[in-house]
């Protein structure tokens, strides 16, 4: 069963939300300061100028002006992006987790004496 992937080919060229400016898609599935983001682009038709590297994630993308060059090696590429995203998901799934479960001990102790912190300030 083949699913499709929510990533276009590198060299598609978008339009976001809210914007006229054209965007050549360079990368896929970056992390950038711990930011995850969809898509790295270029202004298109400049191309790089300087630091103008967009960051931006499928949800933002308005329209789709034209899309890239895919054959195996890019859908093979993609599935471990795939793979990388879903491994990460879990990873913070089990990290808020693990904060409730902190989260609830401090609650339990701090209902047990109220008034601790206050008697901790007479002596």
């Amino acid at each position: 069963m083949e699913t499709e992937n929510k990533f276009l080919p590198l060299g598609s060229i978008v339009v976001l939300a809210r914007t006229t400016q054209k965007l050549i898609i360079i990368a896929r599935g970056m992390l950038v300061k711990d930011e995850y983001y969809d898509y790295g682009a270029f202004l298109y038709p400049q191309g790089l100028i300087e630091d103008s590297l967009v960051y931006f994630n499928q949800d933002q993308i308005a329209k789709i002006e034209f899309q890239g060059f895919s054959d195996e090696d890019d859908e093979l590429f993609i599935s471990y992006i795939e793979q990388a995203i879903e491994q990460r998901g879990k990873e913070q799934a089990k990290i808020v987790e693990e904060a409730k479960g902190e989260v609830e001990i401090l609650e339990v102790a701090d209902e047990e004496d109220i008034f601790a912190s206050i008697r901790d300030l007479e002596n």
